[in-house]
């Protein structure tokens, strides 16, 4: 490896890896999540312990090489949340070591104390090193992709012009393997890999290990039935459940209003309505430092002006537009994970001006002061991220019910989540009224669990139950009613 890459490897410092390992590790493990938070998650938390894409444990693409990981992980702690929070701490720390490379590649000085506070502490890192998903390790091989990418760019003759597309391949089919939609950020980079020589390294690298892995899932799973699933759910996925431009009613503006407080509400905390006044503090401080920062950057944009700047802001706008209409941003902000990197060294570059000011030494020695609301959030995020979800917390009301008692649940993925995480308990789900008029018809004593509410039972007032959780922790079902009837007598539904 190049000089550069050396000097931030762990092996050439271990006292460095070491306190950033024990940061990052005390930080992920001290909030492991210890409930099954959503529908994603179930099916990540299935696959440890079985894969079966077919039956959507995970959905398709079904990201074999991360399920790998997760399932050698797993035989090594015997748990699921110490898994996920494991692959968290790996994931955060490969992500530092990779921003580290970048910065001494974009030649910026000095921040790299700045950067890991923005890095560790940012709200949506945090919970994400802490959730059941995939996300953060494949954000962590993206941004490797990333560095490989530019070093196969700026490299010229010698072993390195070998050396870094080869590493470029390897990483990228391990990234189709662990999160497929992150591919569309590295595009514009390919494409400017104008050597053929380069553009075969990577190549014959890249179609080598996807071969492999490929092939190990196809005699795992079957060829016809693969095909057949990667049809159904892609087709799926772009027009009718996955979120997109082409299947939902979202309009444009409401679209690009979620990639907003995606980025910035989910991302860094920043404030929206009904949030805290420590929230509106950290907001304060961001805009200032992002302002600073971009006047840093414009005020030495002949040293960051970098072929290598410009093919970051490419990729990061082919990511941009791809998640804007490919990806569900309105519900759920984890797919704008790869943009969160470049505002990360803007605000990075305004805290370093700061701190070049030499009339407060104290936060020249102490920068950590400067962002004192910002670790706040993050550490505030962390630690509500522990606490259960409402559809967990609904989920846990429907298991104490008592045995004869009726669920009704019109939406199939919460039924699908209630089945699948109650294997213990048999209980009867109707999705249509007709269906529950039916068992209705001849029981009595019979208590009726239902997520909408029966306006043709006017006769029998419900007991009605809220459950919720803070949606800037996760957005999707952050409250959920539940409507319980009690029937002393046969009923007919109206």
């Amino acid at each position: 490896m190049s000089g550069e890459l050396e000097a931030m490897w762990p092996s050439r410092n271990w006292i460095r890896f070491l306190m950033v390992l024990t940061v990052i590790g005390t930080t992920r493990f001290a909030t492991t999540v210890y409930h099954i938070e959503d529908i994603d998650s179930l099916r990540f938390a299935m696959s440890a312990i079985e894969f079966d894409v077919l039956n959507n444990k995970p959905h398709f693409p079904g990201y074999p090489l991360f399920v790998v990981m997760l399932q050698c992980v797993h035989r090594l702690c015997n748990s699921v949340a110490l898994s996920f929070s494991l692959l968290g701490v790996i994931a955060t720390t490969g992500l530092w070591y990779a921003l580290a490379e970048l910065a001494k590649l974009f030649r910026i000085q000095g921040a790299y104390r700045v950067m890991f506070i923005l890095l560790v502490c940012n709200p949506l890192i945090w919970v994400m090193g802490n959730r059941y998903m995939p996300d953060l390790m494949g954000l962590c091989v993206l941004y490797w992709c990333l560095v490989f990418l530019l070093k196969s760019l700026e490299s010229e003759g010698g072993r390195s012009e070998a050396k870094w597309p080869f590493l470029l391949g390897v990483a990228a089919s391990v990234l189709c393997g662990i999160r497929l939609s992150y591919v569309p950020f590295l595009i514009p980079g390919i494409v400017l890999i104008r050597r053929p020589r380069k553009m075969f390294h990577a190549g014959l690298a890249f179609f080598a290990v996807s071969a492999f892995w490929i092939g190990v899932w196809i005699h795992d799973v079957g060829l016809t039935e693969l095909i057949q699933l990667a049809k159904h759910d892609s087709r799926g996925h772009f027009t009718q459940w996955g979120g997109t431009v082409y299947s939902t009613e979202v309009s444009l503006s409401r679209r690009f209003a979620g990639l907003f407080e995606s980025l910035f509400a989910h991302g860094f905390g920043m404030w929206m309505p009904g949030r805290s006044a420590w929230i509106l503090l950290n907001s304060a401080i961001l805009v200032v430092f992002f302002v600073l920062g971009s006047w840093a950057a414009w005020l030495h944009r002949k040293r960051h002006a970098t072929p290598v700047f410009f093919i970051w802001l490419a990729c990061c706008v082919c990511y941009a537009v791809w998640a804007f209409f490919f990806q569900n941003i309105t519900y759920k902000p984890r797919h704008i994970l790869p943009l969160l990197m470049p505002v990360i060294f803007v605000f990075a570059s305004g805290v370093q001006y700061v701190l070049q000011r030499r009339k407060w030494p104290c936060i020249r020695r102490w920068p950590e002061l400067t962002m004192s609301a910002y670790i706040f959030c993050g550490v505030q995020i962390g630690l509500q991220h522990m606490q259960p979800s409402a559809i967990n917390q609904l989920r846990d009301y429907v298991l104490a019910s008592p045995p004869n008692t009726i669920v009704h649940c019109p939406d199939h993925l919460i039924r699908y989540y209630l089945r699948e995480s109650m294997p213990q308990r048999t209980l009867l789900f109707t999705k249509h009224e007709g269906e529950l008029n039916h068992l209705l018809s001849g029981d009595t004593g019979v208590s009726v669990l239902s997520t909408t509410r029966l306006s043709k039972m006017n006769n029998d007032v419900p007991n009605v139950l809220t459950f919720n959780h803070n949606q800037y922790v996760n957005r999707l079902w952050s409250t959920l009613v539940l409507y319980e009837y009690k029937l002393s007598a046969p009923t007919k539904m109206e």
